[in-house]
């Protein structure tokens, strides 16, 4: 989907990478990572999170016990990756590195997360900065207000292969370590939420709502801005994607990005050198039966063909469907009561997802 023969334009000065939860974009951002001059931060989720709670504060001033709650929430991220309750008293930055640097960029939680994602750039020698948040997709217009000389790139997946990745995975981020307590506790927790957020039909109606959204932020901004990625076109040929998203982004290709591995697979360790392999865009044969494969097909099966997917065409199951559209609600509420943390305004959260459907 990403064509090699664009226009090579000048380098933006940061990058994010978005696009539907379990969709390869930890691997873009291992192949963007590997790169001379880029580095994106972990997720942040700040667009979605951080910034919606401080509503316009987050581009005016911010001061007082604002200001102190911005610089811990990404220090904190410092400690321990978004979702695993990290201490900014733990972090490696104290609060004066964080908070000067902001300064100096405007002053704004805005500025903050800028200087959070510059100061992780800086620590590996790296001049183009960035962040990898998924759920950004939604954002896309509020990045490009917060940071006109950015682009987005976006990574798209089968969306058999979305679903067989989220109802299966496990936090594996920390395979092979002896961990703490407390940190076990807080990894089972993060495993625990993902399991109670899975539903067949939210998940796929959630990849619908972030493939539509995507699709019109191409449009809507043109691909000297947005990126679309297919996660299947970066393993089947890594070398001619990640020299088209050079292009894209404004610098010369760098073969190290072709080193990048797969990291908190659903289904393999962290083993290096092993992003690339192409079974892994087929394992959803293997995991999903076909009652499951027949729903998805019925919820999400004109858009796969938009894509380029093929649909499997196993006809509809019809009491298999219903049953799975009657527990829709409950999933819902269930699965908003175990992201309340995460979510600023619930209401919006679902308005936006759910428009997205029809636009």
């Amino acid at each position: 989907m990403l064509s090699h023969t664009v226009k090579t334009i000048n380098a933006c000065d940061s990058v994010f990478v978005t696009g539907p939860a379990r969709s390869g974009t930890e691997l873009v951002r291992g192949m963007l990572n590997r790169h001379h001059a880029v580095h994106l931060a972990a997720e942040t989720h700040y667009f979605d999170d951080l910034r919606p709670r401080l509503g316009t504060r987050a581009v005016a001033g911010l001061e007082g016990k604002d200001r102190i709650h911005a610089v811990a929430y990404f220090r904190a991220l410092r400690h321990r990756a978004y979702g695993l309750a990290g201490d900014p008293e733990a972090a490696d930055w104290p609060h004066a590195l964080l908070d000067e640097e902001a300064r100096a960029l405007g002053g704004g939680a805005d500025a903050i997360f800028e200087a959070y994602c510059r100061l992780c750039a800086s620590d590996v020698g790296k001049k183009i900065w960035g962040e990898k948040t998924p759920r950004h997709v939604y954002r896309i217009d509020e990045i490009f207000s917060a940071f006109p000389n950015a682009h987005v790139v976006v990574v798209l997946r089968d969306v058999r292969g979305v679903i067989a990745s989220y109802r299966d995975w496990r936090n594996r981020w920390f395979e092979g370590q002896v961990l703490s307590d407390e940190l076990a506790a807080a990894v089972a927790a993060e495993e625990g939420r993902a399991a109670a957020s899975y539903s067949l039909t939210l998940n796929t109606l959630l990849w619908c709502s972030a493939v539509r959204t995507a699709l019109r932020m191409a449009r809507c901004h043109g691909p000297d801005r947005v990126s679309i990625l297919r996660f299947e076109d970066v393993l089947l040929n890594p070398t001619a994607t990640a020299k088209a998203l050079c292009d894209r982004i404004g610098v010369p290709f760098d073969p190290a990005m072709l080193e990048a591995g797969v990291v908190n697979s659903s289904y393999t360790g962290n083993r290096a050198n092993q992003g690339f392999d192409i079974t892994v865009s087929e394992r959803w044969r293997e995991r999903l039966s076909i009652a499951e494969r027949r729903h998805v097909d019925l919820v999400a099966g004109r858009i796969m063909a938009e894509l380029g997917y093929d649909r499997d065409r196993l006809g509809v199951a019809i009491r298999a469907s219903s049953w799975e559209f009657t527990k829709t609600a409950i999933a819902l509420f269930r699965a908003l009561a175990h992201n309340r943390e995460r979510i600023a305004n619930p209401l919006e959260y679902i308005r936006t997802r759910a428009a997205a459907l029809f636009k």
